[in-house]
């Protein structure tokens, strides 16, 4: 016997009295079930403390040169490192966790970072370049027993090779996947579940253990370790030279993020990365007792680039001077141990650093002026340190042009022809002609100042 309810002409059936009362007394009769279900999470309360955040860097006790007397405040001088050095720490979980079509394995925008790297990023492929015959002859140049077996090889094209098995699952072999997404991102144990949900914020995913990368400073230093410091004897076994170029790699990196980054974020990423080469590169030389000359002179032309740049902007105060390394040319101990502290503060500077069209044009036009700068020179070193310092000064210009030709391609296409003499030169191994490469970059400046004359 059943009762029916008319309302909204929508007709809703519902048991009779006595049969809702024998049910409820069912109910209260029938045992309780244990649930199989995990109670949903809460968000963790933000801990904005610097030591409660998750370690992505390796943190030096040494201040930088020009701290403030009360030393808590001041940030310490930070040396990148791979996340997974640390012997310690939570679980890997591998790529093939984030491949679901619902996660990051999809085909849309927001669901396609794992199709993206397994598809397009030479990441993907970094363990691979180990097997190659020209890995192994680099190996055996520089008396390692193996590419692929060797930590001096791995740390970078295979970084979980060196994960203890206790931070790596028992189910998948997750050693050969290359550089991976938990290689930037971070193990993913603690944060896999909780890191879509809406209800939790930016900050309190990065408190879980995901790795802070929308900040760059914070995304140099992810990159950096890997992309601007080889060891001596990989050099001299015929590995090539890095130069980090933090905006340049981002723009040719197989995008997998969004992000607002307004017209002058080049400027601001190009700035940074150049920084935080200079100190990790200080770093490594403080602790090499026989570095070669290749190191000294990229570490030499990139103090020049970034005093250089400095002076282009008329010193407005807003980036640190270079009081504290007086005279680079003097390749020593205590110059090199004071621009790791002054390239950290720099760095930091310049990831907030505003830049305009105007300051764009300014820094090109100021860099562009070191013509006098690039003397011919005879000796072996010196013309080292002019091929270097040419393409440091290359790459600078190429990021700053990139922001101004946006809206007028044709009318850079003069000054581009000389920007591409420029390379050519500053490429050639063997002998730099610094006469011709002074003589381009008269003519590249004067290109460009007609473009920003009409």
């Amino acid at each position: 016997m059943r009762q029916s309810v008319k309302q909204s002409n929508v007709k809703v059936w519902f048991p009779s009295g006595l049969f809702v009362g024998v049910l409820a007394a069912l109910l209260l009769l029938r045992p309780p079930v244990a649930s199989t279900q995990e109670p949903a999470a809460t968000p963790p309360p933000l801990d904005t403390r610097p030591d409660a955040l998750p370690p992505t860097v390796i943190l030096s006790n040494v201040p930088g040169p020009s701290a403030a007397p009360d030393k808590e405040k001041t940030p310490p001088v930070v040396q990148a490192t791979p996340t997974h050095a640390r012997i310690g720490g939570p679980q890997f979980q591998g790529a093939l966790t984030c491949s679901s079509s619902l996660c990051h394995g999809g085909g849309s925008a927001e669901r396609n970072a794992y199709t993206i790297w397994n598809r397009s990023d030479q990441h993907h492929r970094s363990a691979a370049t180990l097997t190659s015959q020209r890995a192994m002859l680099m190996a055996k140049g520089a008396g390692l027993s193996s590419s692929a077996g060797s930590v001096d090889c791995t740390v970078c094209h295979e970084p979980l090779a060196g994960v203890p098995d206790e931070r790596l699952p028992a189910a998948l072999d997750v050693r050969s996947e290359g550089v991976t997404c938990e290689s930037c991102h971070g193990a993913a144990q603690n944060w896999m579940r909780s890191h879509t949900r809406r209800d939790f914020t930016h900050a309190q995913n990065v408190q879980t253990g995901v790795r802070e990368l929308r900040g760059l400073y914070a995304r140099a230093n992810a990159c950096v370790a890997c992309h601007q410091v080889i060891s001596t004897k990989l050099l001299a076994a015929g590995h090539p030279s890095l130069i980090f170029e933090l905006d340049e790699q981002m723009e040719k990196e197989p995008r997998h993020w969004t992000i607002d980054t307004g017209d002058y974020y080049g400027p601001r990423a190009w700035l940074t990365g150049q920084a935080v080469a200079l100190r990790e590169m200080s770093w490594s030389l403080n602790d090499n007792a026989a570095p070669g000359a290749e190191e000294r002179e990229q570490w030499r032309a990139l103090v020049w680039l970034l005093q250089r740049t400095v002076d282009s902007r008329g010193g407005d105060g807003k980036l640190p001077g270079f009081d504290d390394v007086p005279n680079p040319d003097a390749f020593i101990p205590g110059n090199v141990a004071r621009a790791r502290g002054l390239a950290d503060n720099f760095a930091r500077a310049a990831s907030e650093l505003d830049w305009s069209r105007e300051s764009v044009r300014r820094c090109l036009d100021g860099l562009a002026a070191t013509d006098k700068e690039f003397a011919p020179v005879v000796g072996p070193e010196e013309q080292l340190a002019m091929r270097l310092r040419g393409q440091r000064l290359h790459r600078a210009l190429t990021r700053l042009v990139v922001v101004l030709r946006k809206k007028d391609e044709d009318k850079w296409k003069p000054a581009m022809l000389e920007l591409a003499e420029l390379y050519v030169l500053s490429e050639r191994r063997v002998i730099f002609d610094g006469a011709a490469y002074a003589d381009h970059l008269r003519r590249f400046r004067a290109e460009a100042a007609k473009v920003a004359a009409d």
